[in-house]
Order: structure tokens, then sequence, then C-alpha cells
């Protein structure tokens, strides 16, 4: 079973002219294989410079029929006065899509956008603490059919200190019917494997929980694991207890299979009705 963590950061930034909150994605948790993609997150955004919640969003986005998507690290930046956004992930993501025809082409011109933005970001307001060391920015967690293959791709952007600049990755998943777990800080790292494992008291009570739950139901190995899923967010909110201030919130949980129309297996009502 593969136990991937990507680092994301939800900060308080300002400059000399204007104060913009930068918000971003936090907990995302995936399983993948060659016929299903499951994708769950939770809701809360925090105002890190307080530590307080400051709203919950849905982070799983549904893109048409047959694809999704979900962001971390710096997704949108928003000036506090007016409430506009300078710019969205989530909406330049639904633009690409509107714009290409495949997933790997919807991805690139993501990717293209969310790096244009962030410059512009930068010249915008150089002087945040943001841009004094090297950092992940954001990541683009991207479901669907490419072609004939169902396909998970997932595109890193980064920033680097001595060129003042962007740099990018794509990476297309190979479907191997494993768990990918994308993180707000490495603080969640410990409660997922602890929960994978299994092998804790408090982690054999859940899974015990669960099997005492499915074993009447004759359910599949997909619906399982979306219950799965559910539960990997679940645990790490309660487990926590409070002290990863960026997660917690409503848990929403996104089917994919090969062949047929994505669907909510649990469905927040801060999706509505995408």
């Amino acid at each position: 079973m593969f136990l991937e963590l990507l680092y994301c950061v939800t900060i308080w930034c300002a400059s000399a002219n204007a104060a913009s909150i930068f918000y971003g994605g936090t907990m995302i948790t995936a399983y993948f294989n060659s016929t299903y993609i499951i994708v769950g997150a939770e809701s809360k955004v925090v105002d890190v410079k307080t530590h307080k919640a400051s709203h919950d969003e849905c982070k799983v986005t549904r893109l048409g029929q047959d694809s999704f998507f979900a962001g971390t690290g710096l997704q949108y930046v928003t000036m506090p006065e007016s409430q506009q956004h300078k710019f969205d992930g989530v909406e330049l993501a639904k633009r690409a899509f509107n714009m290409h025809s495949s997933l790997s082409e919807i991805v690139q011109s993501w990717i293209s956008n969310m790096e244009e933005k962030y410059t512009e970001l930068l010249s915008d307001e150089p002087d945040v603490p943001w841009w004094k060391e090297d950092k992940p920015m954001g990541s683009g967690i991207f479901g669907g059919m490419d072609g004939d293959e169902l396909s998970l791709y997932v595109a890193h952007i980064s920033y680097t200190v001595n060129n003042r600049g962007f740099h990018h990755t794509i990476e297309k998943k190979v479907p191997r019917d494993m768990w990918l777990n994308f993180g707000t800080i490495d603080a969640t790292e410990p409660y997922i494997k602890e929960f994978l494992e299994g092998k804790t008291e408090r982690s054999r009570r859940v899974h015990a929980d669960i099997n005492e739950y499915v074993k009447d139901l004759h359910i599949n190995k997909l619906s399982y694991n979306v219950i799965i899923a559910r539960n990997i967010i679940e645990a790490t909110i309660a487990w926590s207890a409070g002290s990863i201030p960026e997660i917690g919130g409503n848990i929403s949980v996104l089917i994919l299979e090969k062949g047929k129309p994505n669907r909510w297996f649990r469905q927040s009502d801060l999706c509505g009705t995408q």
C-alpha cells in the first residue's frame, strides 16, 4: 500500500499596499486502480494568522460527467475588502476543462495558468514573507478518462528563491490499487499511517467497527474502499484532536468508475448540485 504526503499551506500575508488572504486546500485522500478512483476531502479553511476557522468549502469539484479536480496548496487569493478572488484554482480548472478535450491537455492548461497567476502575485506583492524560502506552491489532482484509459494526474508547482520563479512537474499515476493521501502538513502523516496499518488499539477498534458495519451488506471492494476513504479523514481529524487546525468540517467522497458518470458517495451540502 502506497502512502504519499504532499504539504500545503493556508497563510495570511500582508504587503505595504494591501492585505491579501492566501487560502489553500488541505487534506485529500484518494484510491486509484484501473477501474475506479475514489477521492475524499474535508472542508475546513483556516486563517492561519489567527488560527481560527475562516469558512468551509467543497474541495472536490466535478468536471463534467467523467472527471474531477481537487487542489492542495495555495489555490486562491482573496482581497478582504471586496472578497474578490485575485485568482481561483477551481475556476481555472473549470476553464481548462471547457477549453480542452483530453485530460492531459486540461492538466497542462491548468498548471500554465496557475504559474501565470503565481507570477502575477509575486509581482504585485513582492514583500510578503511567503517569498523568503523555497516551497511547494500548489498542486492539482485531476482524475478522469484520458482516451480509453482511466487516469489520475498530479500537477505540482514550486517556488525557488534563487531565481524568484516557479517550476512544475506533472505526474501520471500508475493504477496500483493504492492509497494516495495529500495532506496540509506532515503532522497528518502518522495518523494516516496508523489508520492504514491498523496496529494500535484505537485503529483496530475503528477497523472492527467498519467490519461490523459492512458484514451483512455484501458490498464489493469499491464500496468498502469508499468507507475506508471517509474513515481515513475522520480518524485523522479525531485523533489529532484539534492539533492540526487546518483540517476538519464536513467530508465529501466522490466515485469515478470507468465508463460511468462520476457520483457522490457522501456529498456535503457545501458541494451543492455540482
